[in-house]
């Protein structure tokens, strides 16, 4: 995004908050080497005609490579309960085609948060996606994927493929929390057609170190391609669990995701549990297992990886993933992978008479 483009959401907000408010930049630069070693015959992701679908699709590889894994840059902003994200992928590896270098929007959302709950309105994470994100130790690492192939991006094994992405035309809300419990809900615009548009229902319990979230999507579109990120033109309905159990010493997760499709008498089924040793500490041990019944990934498959800290801001992983899928194909991957990262507020935002901006536009740093 262009300076001019920055300055003028920074002027924006500070015009419409006379409140003490907050612009910060944040982001996240990882990248791995892996050797990868696989006789699955995969469709190579970057054939696929859309973005999910090349982000998150199986490569067909087999040898050594250097990827992305996940890399982003945004800026967001605090206004009092009113807050806003922007966020773009970072791609270091575009030859693959995956992220389009910072072309690509991955999230461009306002957000609500107040006494009466909290609502978000743009491109997201979808709620669905966010607590199974939160659980996977291997998120956006070098690890086997929802079908059981390499991919440098999004959930492991275990863990489908509505687990990926973000959602446009999104507008989700969720209660306050009473006694542990909120509600959650999202409507997805399907603008295609006149067609129904995809809805999410799903109840969320803390407690402690519990975080537990049951969902129900269903993807409304008829004849259309469904608006949830990874639900294409195969999904009708997922009813899914995701458990987290976080402790100072141990991190648990469980994810299962039952997934009627459309237009067939077929469901599928995908579960992970993972274990994270010390997942606050300078070094740490993460495991995670899979299991997947039907479809091109059916097989088991799982992650072990150690994981320590560079300094404040920079963290390492040494990673061996592997699937065994039905079709009798096998996938391994040895991967080392770096990842820096920072969040930094890079002005305080008071009023229009005394905006923090140089005249080029320019934030001024504190």
């Amino acid at each position: 995004m262009r300076k001019s483009t920055f300055a003028a959401i920074a002027a924006a907000v500070a015009y419409a908050q006379p409140a003490s408010a907050e612009l910060s930049l944040y982001g996240s630069l990882s990248m791995s080497w892996q050797q990868v070693d696989s006789s699955q015959a995969a469709g190579d992701r970057n054939a696929a005609s859309n973005e999910q679908g090349m982000r998150f699709g199986s490569q067909v590889q087999d040898g050594q490579s250097a990827d992305n894994n996940g890399s982003y840059f945004g800026v967001k902003g605090v206004l009092g309960t009113l807050s806003f994200v922007f966020e773009t992928g970072a791609d270091t590896d575009s030859r693959n085609g995956a992220a389009h270098g910072l072309a690509s929007t991955r999230a461009a959302f306002i957000q609500y948060s107040g006494a009466v709950g909290s609502v978000r309105f743009g491109r997201i994470t979808s709620a669905y996606a966010s607590i199974m994100k939160r659980i996977d130790p291997f998120y956006d690492t070098s690890a086997a994927n929802f079908i059981g192939g390499f991919s440098p991006e999004g959930a492991s094994y275990g863990m489908s493929n509505l687990a990926n992405g973000w959602t446009s035309d999104s507008l989700e809300y969720g209660t306050p929390y009473w006694n542990g419990l909120s509600l959650v809900t999202g409507i997805y615009t399907q603008e295609l057609n006149d067609e129904d548009h995809d809805y999410y229902i799903g109840l969320a319990i803390k407690n402690g170190p519990f975080d537990l979230l049951l969902g129900q999507l269903q993807i409304g579109a008829g004849n259309a391609d469904g608006v949830v990120a990874g639900s294409g033109s195969v999904v009708d309905t997922s009813s899914h669990l995701a458990l987290g159990l976080n402790w100072e010493a141990i991190a648990i997760g469980l994810s299962y995701e039952l997934i009627a499709l459309r237009n067939v008498n077929d469901k599928r089924q995908y579960s992970q549990v993972s274990f994270r040793a010390f997942p606050n500490a300078p070094m740490g041990i993460d495991v995670a297992g899979g299991l997947v019944d039907q479809g091109a990934g059916e097989g088991i498959g799982g992650s072990i990886g150690i994981r320590g800290t560079i300094g404040a801001l920079s963290k390492w992983r040494l990673i061996y993933s592997f699937a065994d899928l039905a079709n009798d194909s096998r996938n391994e991957t040895l991967s080392l992978q770096f990842r820096v990262s920072f969040d930094a507020t890079v002005a305080q935002l008071s009023d229009a008479s005394s905006t923090p901006l140089k005249p080029d536009g320019e934030a001024e740093l504190p």
